[in-house]
C-alpha cells in the first residue's frame, strides 16, 4: 500500500505560482483572440482559399492558381495595354490600370458554364471620377454575367441560358478610392439569389427563378474580361484601377464575405479612432426629428451613424420641436403667431430703352407683364393679388399679365398678405394709348380681288396673304390695325418671312359681326406661316393678333417661328390674344435664343386663346410639333388652352420670369413613341458644345453660377397657379402606334445632360391628371408644391420603350436617368396635396412610389454644389388614397443614399387604401420596407395617420376614376372625417387651400379645408335642341329651342352652323345670359352670304359653359331666298378663278361676265355623311361643271382641287356635279364678275 503523506510549505507555494502563471496565459490567450477578432473588420483575415482563379496583379497578370492566365489586350485594340501601377496596399506594380478600351482577358473562363453552387466574384475597384455617366463594365464572364458600373453605381448583373437577365442595384461610392465589391450568386436547385456587397456591406439583392440546367447563357465568348467585355464590340470599360480579384464557382458565406471587407489603410473600428475609411469611431453626433433634439450613434462597423433617437415627445410638458396647439396641444396650449417681418410689396413692369415713351405708354389693346416676385418677405407671403384697375377680375400669382383694351391711364395696384393676414400694397401708373390717325386697313373675303388699298371697306383686300404679306415688305407704320371681317374664312398662302422686317405696334384684328375671321392655309401650301430668322437690321416690338381663328389645315411647318431671339435683346411683346391656332402640323409657336450673345426675346402673351387639333382621324407624326417652344424672358399664359400636341405641349426649355394660370393645357400625345409633357420647364438650353465642359471645368470663371445660377440660364421665378394637367380620353382608332399613356405630365428640370437649373417656382392650386409621373422635379431648388389635386384613373403599366420604371406621383430627381440628374435638389416643399389613383396605375411590382425620391447619382462631383444628396425636402398636411389597395406602390419610395432619408421631413399626412391596412409594407427606404409603425421608428410620419379621409366622391359621379377630366369630388364630406384639424401649421403654405379660401390657424390634411368646396360638377342634361320650324325664307325671325333638367343655374353658348357639304361654315356664337327648362333664343337671319335659289340647311349646337363635354344638336333649319338670288359663292374668273364660298354680300345687279378660253379653279372639302360625317380621305372623286369633267382624289382631310382649263363660262350661279362611287350631289357655286 502506498503510503499517504501530508504536502509541505514549499511544495505548496510551488503549485500557487504554477496555478497563477496557468490563470495569466489563459488571459493572454482571451486577450489575442479578443484583439483578433475586432482585427476581422480590418484587412487582417484572408479570404477562402478554394477559389478558381486568384489575380494579385502583383507584377503581372497570372492567376496564382496556374490555370487561367491572363492576356493584356489593348494594342490589338488600337490603343494600349493594361499598365501596372500602385494597388490598394500602396505598394508599387501591384495592381492594373484601365482606359475603357483595353482589357485583360481570360481566354478559358474560370467561371464554368454549369454552376449548380453559383459562383462569386470578388474584385477591389478604383474608378476614376470621370467615370460618372454610362454603363462601363468591371469584369464579364460571357454575356452579361458581370459586375459593371453604371452612372457612377455599381451592379450586379447574371443571365441563366433563360435569356431572362437579371440585375442587383448598388449604391453611389466615392470615386479615385479603393473599393471592394462582390458579386455573390447562391443557387439552390431552381431558386437563386444574386447580391451585391460592397466593402463588406450588403448592399440589395434579388431572388428569381433559376433554370433547371443550371447554365449561364452562351454569349458571343464564353472566356472571361476584367476591365472590359472580353469581346471587341459592347459597351466602355473601365477607367480606373483593378486589384485582388478573386472567382469562386460556389456561393460565399456572409462570414467568407466579411473577410474580404475593411480598409487598405488597416483602419480598426473600436478604437475611438476615426480613421482612413472610417465614417465614424465611438463617437456620436447631434440630430433632430420634427424639430426634436436627439443623437445619433456611431454603428458598430464604423460606416455611419445609427438612426436618430430622442427622449422629447408631444406629452413631455415643453413645447418644442414642430409642436404647435394643432399638432400637440397638451405641450402647447396657446401658440402665439410667430413674428412677422416687414412687407415690401414690389411692382416692376419692363421697361424697354429704346421706346421714348412713358414708363408702359403703347397702343391698344396694350399687353404689361408684371413682376411681383421681389416682394418681401418671400416666405411670409401667402398671397400676391392684382388690380389692374380697368375693371377687370382680380389675379393671384406674384407674376400676373394683362392686356388693356382700350386707351387711357390706369393704376394698376398689387396687394400682398402674410400669413398673419397682414396686408401691404403698391401701385403703378399704366399709360395706354389710342391709336388716332394711324392706318386701318380691311380684309373682306367676298371682294374680287386684292386690288384695292384697303383702306375702306369698299376697296378691301381679299385674301389673308395680302394683308400679312405688308409685314414682309414695310407696309404697316407704328399703331397700324389690319381687320378682317367677322363671319369669313380667309386665304392664306405662302410663308410670310419677317427676317429684317421693322415691326413695330402692328395690331391684326376683326371688324363687323358673327364669328370670329377664320384664316386657312390654302390647300398645296407648304412650309410655316410665319418665319423670323435672327436679324441684323430690323426689329419686332408689339405685334398683337386679336380675336382670329387660324386654321392650319394640317400643313407642316411652324406657325410663328422666331430663331435666335432678338437683335440685342431689344425684341419683345408678341401677343396672342383671343385667338385659336388650329391644326398645326408643326410646332406652333417657336420662339428661340441664343443666351450666350444676349438675344433673348422678352414678353410673350397667350391670354383668352386656344392651340387645338380639331381635324378628326390619323394624327400626323412630326417631331418635335409642340404646340409652344420657348426660350426667353416673361412668358404669360393665362386663360388659355393647349391641347392635343402631337409632342410636348409646353416645352419651355428657358424663362426668366413667367405665369401659367388659369389654363388648361392637355393631352400631349406622338403619333410613333410614348406621349410627352402638358408642360416642360426645362431650365437651360445646351448653347454651345463645349459649354458644360466649361462650367465643370472652370468653376471660378464667371461662366459658371453667374449663368448657371443667374439670369442668363436658369429658368426662374414662374408661377403655375389654377391650371388644368390633364391626361387624354381617346386615341384615334386608326393611329394604332400611338401608346396609350402619357409620360410625364409636368417636368421641372433641364432635358439633357446640361448644367440646368430651375428655381423659385409655386405649383398652387392645380389639377394633374393621367400619367405615369404627374410631376417630375429635378435639377431644380426653390420649389413650392401646394394645394394641387394629382389623380390618377387608368392603367398606365403597359411597359412600351422602355419607360415602365419609376411610375410616381410626383417623382424628385430626373426621371430620364442619372445622366440627366445633374445637379441634386434642395428645398422642395410639398404642402397639403391630395393623391388619389389606383394601385394598379403603376403595375404590381411594389418597386414604385406615389412619392418617388431618387438617389442623386453624381454625389459630390462633376456639379457646382456644396452638396451631394437631395436635401431640405419637406412632405407635409399631404392626403393620399389608394382606391382598391393592393399595393402595387409604395406610398412614398426613398432610394438607397447615405444621408438622403436625414433630407426628407414627412409629418402631419394621411394615408389610407381602400382595402388595405396599416400593417402593410406601405413605406421603402433603399431596399428596406416599412409599415407606418417602422416608419415612425425610423422617424418619418411620427404625427400622420392611417385612416378613411372621407371624401365626398373619390370615383366622381360615374364610380369610376376617369381617364380624361375626372369629375372626383375630393372635398371632406363630414365633420367626422380624420383629416380635420389634423395638419399642421405650416404659416404661409398653409394660409389657403385649393379653392383659395382661407384655412385658419386649424389645418386640415389635403388640399380641401373642410366646409370649403368647389361647386359641385353640374347635374344637367341638355336633352334636346330644336328650331322653333324647319322651314323660312330668308330673312325671317326663327326660334332656338333648349330643353333640359337641372339647368336653371347654367349659361349656354351657341353655335349655328350652316350643313355645307363641302365644309360646314361656322355662322354666329351666340352667348345668352341665362338658362331654364324651356329657355328660347331668338335669332334673325338676313343677307346670308351663301343661298341660292335652293335651300341652306342650318343646325345649331348648344354647349354648357361649366362643362363644355355636354352638348346637344338640333334638327336642320331650311332658308330659302326669297326673290332674287342673294350673293355669295365662289370665285372664279379670268386666268384662274375659284369656286365654294367666299362668304360676304354679292353684287347681283351688274350683267354677267363672259369668259372665253380661261381656267377656273374649283376647290373644297368632301365629307362622307353630311354635318356629322367625318371628311372624305382619300376619296377618288368626279367633278363635273358643265359638261367637263375632272377626276381628283380628295386629301386626309377631304380637300380637293380640280382646274377646268381653256373652257368657256358667265359669272353667276352655277351647279356641279360631284360623283363618289355610287353616290352623286349637285351642288351650286357662285362665280363673281
Amino acid at each position: 500500500m502506498k503510503k499517504r503523506g501530508k504536502v509541505k510549505d514549499k511544495d505548496k507555494k510551488i503549485i500557487l505560482v504554477i496555478n497563477l502563471l496557468l490563470v495569466i496565459f489563459l488571459l493572454a490567450i482571451a486577450l489575442n483572440n479578443y484583439l483578433t477578432g475586432r482585427a476581422i473588420q480590418g484587412i487582417n483575415l484572408s479570404p477562402p482559399t478554394d477559389y478558381v482563379a486568384y489575380y494579385s496583379f502583383d507584377g503581372n497578370a497570372n492567376d496564382d492558381t496556374g490555370n487561367f492566365h491572363g492576356v493584356l489586350t489593348g494594342v490589338s485594340l488600337g490603343t494600349i495595354d493594361p499598365i501596372l501601377t500602385t494597388g490598394k496596399d500602396g505598394g508599387a506594380n501591384t495592381a492594373y490600370e484601365f482606359n475603357s478600351f483595353n482589357r485583360i482577358n481570360l481566354v478559358t473562363s474560370p467561371i464554368p458554364q454549369n454552376i449548380p453552387n453559383g459562383y462569386a466574384i470578388s474584385a477591389w475597384v478604383n474608378r476614376d471620377a470621370s467615370l460618372n455617366s454610362g454603363e462601363h463594365i468591371v469584369i464579364e464572364r460571357g454575356y452579361s454575367n458581370d459586375l459593371y458600373s453604371n452612372n457612377g453605381i455599381y451592379y450586379c448583373r447574371v443571365s441563366p441560358s433563360d435569356n431572362i437577365v437579371h440585375s442587383v442595384t448598388g449604391q453611389s461610392v466615392s470615386d479615385n478610392v479603393w473599393h471592394n465589391i462582390i458579386c455573390n450568386l447562391e443557387v439552390s436547385g431552381t431558386s437563386a439569389t444574386l447580391s451585391i456587397y460592397i466593402d463588406g456591406s450588403l448592399i440589395n439583392s434579388q431572388s428569381f427563378s433559376f433554370p433547371t440546367d443550371n447554365n449561364l447563357k452562351h454569349g458571343t465568348a464564353t472566356d472571361t474580361g476584367i476591365g472590359d467585355r472580353p469581346i471587341d464590340a459592347g459597351s466602355p470599360g473601365l477607367i480606373g484601377k483593378i486589384d485582388e480579384v478573386y472567382f469562386y464557382d460556389r456561393a460565399l458565406t456572409t462570414t467568407e464575405i466579411a473577410s474580404f471587407s475593411g480598409t487598405p489603410s488597416g483602419a480598426v473600428c473600436g478604437n475611438n479612432i476615426i480613421e482612413t475609411g472610417e465614417s465614424c469611431d465611438g463617437n456620436s453626433q447631434s440630430c433632430t426629428i420634427n424639430g426634436y433634439s436627439g443623437t445619433q450613434t456611431c454603428k458598430n462597423d464604423c460606416t455611419g451613424f445609427n438612426v436618430c433617437t430622442t427622449t422629447e415627445s408631444c406629452g413631455d410638458g415643453i413645447c418644442n420641436g414642430a409642436e404647435t396647439t394643432s399638432s400637440c396641444s397638451q405641450d402647447c396650449p396657446t401658440t402665439p403667431p410667430p413674428p412677422a417681418g416687414s412687407l415690401n410689396a414690389v411692382i416692376t413692369v419692363k421697361t424697354i430703352s429704346d421706346i421714348d415713351i412713358v414708363t408702359t405708354g403703347y397702343y391698344a389693346p396694350l399687353p404689361v407683364f408684371f413682376e411681383g416676385w421681389e416682394s418681401t418677405p418671400r416666405d411670409e407671403i401667402a398671397e400676391w393679388k392684382w388690380d389692374f384697375g380697368d375693371g377687370s377680375p382680380e389675379f393671384v400669382g406674384f407674376n400676373a399679365a394683362h392686356i388693356y383694351d382700350n386707351d387711357g391711364t390706369y393704376t394698376a395696384r398689387l396687394t400682398i398678405t402674410n400669413f398673419n393676414g397682414q396686408t401691404n400694397s403698391v401701385t403703378k401708373q399704366i399709360k395706354v394709348n389710342a391709336r388716332t390717325g394711324k392706318a386701318v386697313y380691311y380684309v373682306d373675303s367676298s371682294r374680287p380681288d386684292d386690288n384695292g388699298d384697303g383702306l375702306t371697306q369698299a376697296t378691301a383686300w381679299k385674301t389673308a396673304t395680302k394683308a400679312f404679306q405688308g409685314l414682309e415688305t414695310g407696309k404697316y407704320n407704328e399703331g397700324d390695325r389690319i381687320l378682317f371681317k367677322r363671319g369669313q374664312t380667309f386665304d392664306l398662302g405662302p410663308t410670310i418671312t419677317l427676317t429684317n422686317a421693322n415691326i413695330r405696334g402692328v395690331l391684326f384684328s376683326d371688324y363687323g359681326t358673327g364669328a370670329k375671321p377664320i384664316i386657312q392655309r390654302t390647300v398645296g401650301s407648304t412650309g410655316g406661316v410665319f418665319y423670323r430668322a435672327y436679324s441684323s437690321s430690323g426689329q419686332m416690338k408689339y405685334l398683337v393678333f386679336e380675336n382670329l381663328v387660324f386654321d392650319l389645315q394640317d400643313i407642316g411647318g411652324t406657325f410663328f417661328y422666331l430663331n435666335y431671339g432678338a437683335t440685342n435683346g431689344k425684341e419683345h411683346d408678341l401677343a396672342f390674344y383671343n385667338t385659336d391656332i388650329l391644326n398645326h402640323a408643326g410646332k406652333g409657336v417657336s420662339i428661340g435664343g441664343r443666351l450666350r450673345t444676349g438675344n433673348k426675346f422678352s414678353n410673350l402673351y397667350f391670354i383668352n386663346s386656344k392651340m387645338d387639333r380639331t381635324i378628326a382621324g390619323n394624327v400626323p407624326f412630326v417631331p418635335n410639333s409642340q404646340n409652344l417652344w420657348f426660350i426667353g424672358e416673361n412668358l404669360a399664359i393665362i386663360n388659355s388652352v393647349f391641347d392635343r400636341s402631337t409632342n410636348h405641349n409646353l416645352y419651355v426649355e428657358h424663362v426668366w420670369k413667367g405665369v401659367i394660370a388659369n389654363s388648361s393645357i392637355n393631352r400631349a400625345y406622338s403619333y410613333f413613341d410614348n406621349s410627352r409633357t402638358n408642360l416642360r420647364l426645362a431650365g437651360v438650353h445646351n448653347q454651345s458644345a463645349d459649354y458644360w465642359t466649361e462650367i465643370k471645368t472652370a468653376p471660378n470663371q464667371p461662366i459658371t453660377l453667374a449663368q448657371t445660377y443667374g439670369e442668363g440660364y436658369s429658368s426662374a421665378h414662374i408661377y403655375v397657379g389654377r391650371n388644368k394637367f390633364l391626361g387624354y380620353d381617346y386615341y384615334p382608332s386608326s393611329n394604332a402606334n400611338s401608346k396609350e399613356y402619357m409620360y410625364q405630365n409636368v417636368v421641372v428640370g433641364t432635358n439633357g445632360d446640361w448644367p440646368g437649373n430651375v428655381y423659385d417656382v409655386i405649383f398652387e392650386e392645380n389639377t394633374f391628371s393621367n400619367a405615369k409621373t404627374l410631376l417630375n422635379i429635378g435639377n431644380a431648388e426653390n420649389v413650392t408644391v401646394r394645394n394641387n389635386l394629382f389623380i390618377n384613373g387608368f392603367d398606365a403599366y403597359n411597359g412600351v420603350n422602355g419607360y415602365d420604371s419609376e411610375p410616381s406621383g410626383i417623382l424628385i430627381g430626373d426621371k430620364h436617368g442619372d445622366s440627366w440628374d445633374t445637379r441634386p435638389v434642395d428645398n422642395i416643399q410639398i404642402i397639403g396635396n391630395t393623391f388619389v389613383t389606383k394601385d394598379n396605375t403603376f403595375g404590381g411590382t411594389g418597386d414604385y412610389g406615389l412619392i418617388h425620391i431618387k438617389d442623386f447619382a453624381l454625389g459630390s462631383t462633376n456639379h457646382l454644389w456644396s452638396y451631394s444628396t437631395h436635401r431640405n425636402i419637406d412632405i407635409k398636411n399631404n392626403l393620399f388614397y389608394i382606391q382598391e389597395g393592393t399595393l402595387g406602390i409604395k406610398l412614398v419610395k426613398v432610394e438607397a443614399q447615405a444621408g438622403l432619408i436625414d433630407n426628407i421631413d414627412l409629418t402631419n399626412n394621411l394615408y389610407y387604401l381602400s382595402s388595405g391596412t396599416s400593417s402593410g409594407n406601405l413605406f421603402q427606404n433603399g431596399v428596406t420596407l416599412y409599415t407606418l409603425t417602422g416608419w415612425r421608428v425610423l422617424g418619418k410620419d411620427v404625427n400622420s395617420i392611417f385612416a378613411n379621409p372621407l371624401l365626398t366622391s373619390p370615383l366622381g359621379s360615374d364610380g369610376i376614376l376617369d381617364d380624361f377630366n375626372p369629375d372626383s369630388d375630393l372635398s371632406l364630406q363630414s365633420e367626422s372625417s380624420p383629416a380635420i384639424g389634423a395638419g399642421t401649421n405650416l404659416q404661409a403654405n398653409s394660409y389657403f387651400d385649393y379653392t383659395h379660401n382661407p384655412r385658419g390657424s386649424v389645418v386640415d390634411i389635403g388640399a380641401y379645408e373642410f366646409g370649403s368646396a368647389e361647386p359641385p360638377p353640374t347635374s344637367c342634361v341638355l336633352s334636346s335642341a330644336s328650331w322653333s320650324t324647319t322651314n323660312v325664307v330668308d330673312g325671317t325671325a326663327v326660334t332656338l329651342n333648349i330643353q333640359g333638367t337641372d339647368c336653371a343655374s347654367e349659361t349656354l353658348k351657341i353655335e349655328i352652323w350652316e350643313n355645307d357639304f363641302l365644309i360646314d361654315d361656322l355662322v354666329l356664337t351666340i352667348n345668352p345670359s341665362g338658362f331654364s327648362n324651356n329657355w328660347n333664343a331668338v335669332h334673325t337671319y338676313s343677307g346670308d352670304d351663301d343661298i341660292g335659289t335652293d335651300a341652306r340647311n342650318y343646325y345649331f349646337v348648344a354647349t354648357l359653359n361649366s362643362n363644355p363635354l355636354k352638348t346637344v344638336t338640333s334638327n336642320e333649319l331650311a332658308v330659302t331666298q326669297a326673290t332674287t338670288p342673294p350673293s355669295g359663292g365662289g370665285k372664279g374668273g379670268k386666268g384662274g378663278g375659284g369656286g365654294g364660298k367666299s362668304g360676304g354680300p354679292r353684287e347681283t345687279s351688274n350683267p354677267p361676265t363672259t369668259y372665253s378660253g380661261s381656267d377656273l379653279l374649283i376647290t373644297g372639302k368632301l365629307k362622307s355623311n353630311g354635318n356629322t360625317g367625318n371628311p372624305c380621305g382619300n376619296c377618288e372623286i368626279t367633278i363635273d361643271f358643265e359638261s367637263h369633267p375632272q377626276s381628283t382624289i380628295t386629301g386626309e382631310a377631304g380637300e380637293f382641287s380640280v382646274t377646268f382649263s381653256n373652257i368657256d363660262f358667265t359669272s353667276g350661279t352655277h351647279e356641279i356635279t360631284i360623283t363618289y362611287g355610287e353616290k352623286t350631289y349637285i351642288k351650286e357655286i357662285y362665280i363673281e364678275p
